[in-house]
């Protein structure tokens, strides 16, 4: 089964191209890159052909994935695939994947077909990575990108590779074996531990930032363990 990570690494890979599929003759719509990434690139084998996106959440829930609808205060989570509706501009909506939760509360997603060119509807767009913010009115808006704004519907999830339980470390040698981790510690807090450099983590959001989107193990130390460690490598 395809992890989270894959699914991330996949479409960071694709950024700034122009995804399209052998069933849609308009280019790169925004439902083509969806369809492309969910059916043709050995991830999944879900069908997402013949669909405009408005009507995608219906897809999803007849091939068996979890829907949610929009409530005022719910947030997709990272790995989700989001519907809005575009109106009044046109009535074939707008679909993209949720790439992480960021601390300030905003989405960053990846999503084809915004950049607004004259033939978008008949020829599509490319894939872009940008930063969203959702509001309680659904009012889905666009923070480094010029694009209107859309009405957020809901989501679609993914069914991911189960990921690991936290890993509890008594012997610091232990972790010499391991390249990248999230550090925990109940008294310290958290803190991440990437290209041989650890970084203090000041909230949960930003935790579960980087444990969705680089799909990394949390780590337990104790106390006297944990502070050893972080002032070695801090």
């Amino acid at each position: 089964m395809t992890t989270q990570k894959q699914l991330l690494d996949k479409l960071e890979s694709v950024v700034n191209q122009r995804l399209t599929v052998p069933t849609n003759d308009f280019g790169g719509q925004c439902v083509a890159a969806i369809d492309r990434i969910l059916q043709y690139e050995g991830l999944y084998h879900l069908d997402f052909s013949y669909v405009n996106a408005i009507d995608c959440l219906d897809r999803a829930a007849n091939l068996g994935l979890k829907v949610t609808r929009f409530n005022g205060s719910n947030n997709p989570p990272v790995g989700a695939v989001f519907v809005s509706n575009c109106l009044p501009y046109h009535e074939f909506g707008h679909i993209g994947f949720v790439v992480a939760n960021n601390p300030d509360g905003t989405i960053t997603t990846i999503e084809q077909n915004i950049d607004s060119n004259a033939d978008a509807l008949y020829n599509g767009g490319w894939t872009r990575k940008v930063i969203r913010n959702l509001s309680s009115d659904g009012t889905f808006s666009y923070v480094n990108w010029q694009a209107p704004a859309q009405q957020m519907i809901g989501w679609f999830e993914l069914p991911f590779e189960d990921v690991k339980a936290d890993i509890e470390i008594n012997n610091l040698e232990d972790l010499k074996l391991m390249k990248e981790f999230i550090l925990k510690n109940g008294k310290y807090g958290f803190g991440v531990f990437v290209g041989g450099k650890y970084i203090g983590l000041s909230d949960i959001g930003s935790v579960n930032s980087f444990k969705d989107t680089l799909g990394l193990p949390v780590v337990s130390l104790g106390n006297d363990d944990f502070k050893r460690f972080t002032e070695a490598h801090g």
